[in-house]
């Protein structure tokens, strides 16, 4: 018969054993509990989502709010808070969380990415976008977006030959890259390089064929070479893309003179043939670019009485923005 132990102690191996059981136990616990921590902010994040996306943004509010709870240091919960300050118009918190997302991840280069999105919102923040956009480049060197988004703020900043690097940098590493096709266009037409200007601005339509501001400006590209019938027709088809917002594209109103100098063709063709309603509707677009909404809507009414197919969209933005006095 086995002697109990003394003491009622176990041998040492035996009860180095069980307490090894026990911490196993203990760590698995805390490991399922942890996963189930992770499960559950991950399903906060997805309602969270959903209800921002349906603008049912009190509850988006909730749901973050109980995912920071649970996960106080999570990375992807601030990034989300991020989405919900912007669309609340809270631009300053909206900051502050995706700075927070940044430092919570900082290899995250799509984080920083977002952060400088943000922050080239406004003109005071342009440099700290930069500085986000370098990093995520340094994080990710193959990546063309960081190089793409400088590239417009120094393009904003009419930096137009660090603007053009940036671009160049980005086609470099993607050569299809709209944005970078785009934007090289159009600081090479700024700079007076017309050919290459048309060769990346085509590219980018081709690319993608409803480009709006790679339409204006090959549009003034070709007006700049004499080819102004074909001017009219990229210069209209970026008013039937959206008519809205054509004559707003960046750095469109910088072009005036040259929108001016197409207008004044037209109206002359258009005495010397009266009857041509797509003389009167060249007018009109011109004029449109030009912001005098009222010309616009006086060539529009006449283009369509010619017989002329007008746009409704476009019809209807000139019109009320012309009732309105908005300069657009």
């Amino acid at each position: 018969m086995a002697e109990p132990f003394a003491g009622g102690r176990l041998p040492g191996g035996v009860g180095r054993g069980l307490a090894l059981s026990a911490c196993l136990l203990l760590a698995m616990h805390g490991a399922a509990a942890q996963e189930s921590s992770t499960t559950n902010v991950d399903k906060r994040l997805s309602r969270a989502r959903e209800y921002l996306s349906s603008g049912r943004i009190d509850r988006a509010q909730k749901e973050i709010d109980r995912a920071l709870e649970e996960a106080p240091k999570s990375a992807p919960v601030y990034r989300l808070l991020c989405d919900v300050r912007n669309v609340q118009q809270r631009r300053k918190d909206a900051v502050e969380a995706c700075r927070q997302a940044v430092e919570l991840a900082p290899g995250r280069a799509d984080y920083l990415i977002d952060l400088g999105d943000l922050l080239r919102q406004r003109d005071d923040t342009l440099d700290d976008a930069v500085r986000a956009y370098r990093r995520a480049s340094e994080i990710d060197p193959n990546d063309p977006l960081p190089h793409v988004h400088i590239g417009s703020i120094m393009e904003r900043r009419d930096r137009l030959t660090e603007a053009a690097a940036e671009y160049q940098e980005a086609l470099r590493l993607n050569p299809n890259e709209v944005r970078a096709n785009a934007g090289l266009g159009a600081v090479l037409f700024k700079t007076g390089r017309l050919d290459d200007a048309r060769h990346y601005l085509s590219r980018a339509i081709e690319l993608r064929p409803r480009d709006l501001r790679s339409h204006v400006f090959l549009g003034l590209a070709l007006n700049h070479a004499g080819q102004l019938d074909l001017a009219l027709q990229e210069l209209r088809s970026a008013v039937l893309i959206d008519p809205h917002s054509a004559n707003a594209a960046a750095g469109v109103q910088e072009e005036r003179q040259r929108f001016e100098a197409l207008r004044t063709h037209f109206i002359k063709e258009l005495e010397a043939n009266e009857k041509d309603a797509a003389y009167a509707h060249n007018v009109a677009i011109a004029s449109y670019f030009l912001r005098d909404y009222e010309t616009a809507w006086t060539y529009i009414i006449r283009a369509q009485r010619l017989g002329y197919p007008v746009d409704l969209g476009f019809k209807e933005v000139v019109y009320a923005r012309w009732k309105s006095g908005s300069d657009g």
